[in-house]
């Protein structure tokens, strides 16, 4: 970035980012925006979100959606920021694959039917319909996101996943390499994982606590009673080590007076649960973004500061 002087402009002193909205654009001359510093504060100061790092400006074979780089709060808000951000897409491959993932995530279902034998599930049970058929997969595909691996199974059962995901790149998606349609079928995977593991389970192992918490035992007492049923396996080196390290049993603690804030004493069990379930889906929201995700915030940038057109603007086009 060039230097950032200061010599006293028309506006006399560096301004807060509020303070730009009330600037007339026919006053942000040269002159202007160097005696702001180019706004570098801003990028390095959080204010900005996103940030045109220098290898890429200098690069004249990118354009500047190419270079936009939406910021990584805390370092852990995505899963591979360092690599997403050096794919160097272009807007029309990112938008083909917001458009690729959601396709996948509906027909990775329809893949995971063909690969198992409903009809051999169905012959010992005397049901049928589209409950039984959802029931069945959500069981199956619980236990094949929890597959040992290595194993024959897992590798197996990926292997047709990857496939039929490069299928539907091929098929469909044109602009989608092999590489990203394998990184999104992946992605998937993971992200359907973590769901499962602490939406399964978690809402159970807090559930069981405030059963406790409200007859009367400390949370610690209740910890130690749920972690000794053995009814969580997902989460259960997680309660033995809460009992063994205090930081530990902090964070259980926490997250469980988040859980159960909006329980009140009226509340029946069943309500509890509910209750209990919908906050452990809101502790997901904090769990790293996939590629889909940064590029769903990385399009919305581009439209705010004006890379992209505003897409209602698009919409009243078309």
């Amino acid at each position: 970035w060039p230097p950032n002087p200061f010599d006293g402009g028309a506006h006399g002193a560096r301004l807060k980012a509020n303070d730009l909205l009330n600037i007339p654009e026919a006053d942000c001359t040269p002159m202007f925006i160097k005696e702001q510093g180019y706004f570098k504060r801003f990028e390095t100061d959080g204010t900005l979100d996103w940030s045109f790092p220098s290898d890429y400006i200098n690069c004249a074979l990118l354009n500047d959606y190419q270079r936009l780089v939406p910021r990584n709060y805390g370092g852990s808000e995505y899963i591979r920021w360092s690599e997403y951000h050096e794919y160097l897409n272009s807007y029309e491959i990112e938008q083909e694959y917001v458009e690729y993932s959601e396709e996948l995530a509906k027909q990775l279902k329809v893949c995971i039917a063909d690969h198992v034998n409903l009809r051999f599930l169905f012959s010992s049970l005397e049901i049928s319909g589209l409950i039984t058929i959802i029931f069945l997969w959500q069981q199956w595909m619980e236990d094949y996101i929890h597959f040992d691996r290595p194993s024959f199974k897992y590798d197996f059962i990926s292997s047709r996943g990857a496939y039929q995901a490069i299928k539907i790149a091929a098929t469909g998606f044109r602009g989608i390499t092999p590489a990203l349609a394998y990184n999104g079928y992946y992605e998937c995977i993971e992200s359907m994982g973590y769901d499962l593991a602490w939406l399964k389970e978690l809402d159970g192992v807090y559930f069981e606590i405030w059963r406790r918490v409200t007859q009367g035992m400390s949370f610690k007492d209740a910890l130690a009673e749920v972690c000794h049923l053995n009814r969580f396996p997902l989460h259960q080196h997680r309660m033995e080590r809460a009992l063994e390290f205090d930081e530990a049993m902090e964070e259980m603690e926490e997250e469980f007076r988040i859980c159960t804030a909006a329980i009140t004493p009226e509340v029946k069990e069943d309500k509890a649960r509910e209750l209990i379930a919908g906050a452990v889906k809101e502790l997901l929201d904090d769990t790293p973004k996939s590629y889909e995700q940064y590029i769903i915030k990385k399009m919305h940038i581009a439209r705010v500061v004006g890379i992209l057109p505003d897409k209602r603007i698009e919409d009243s086009q078309e």
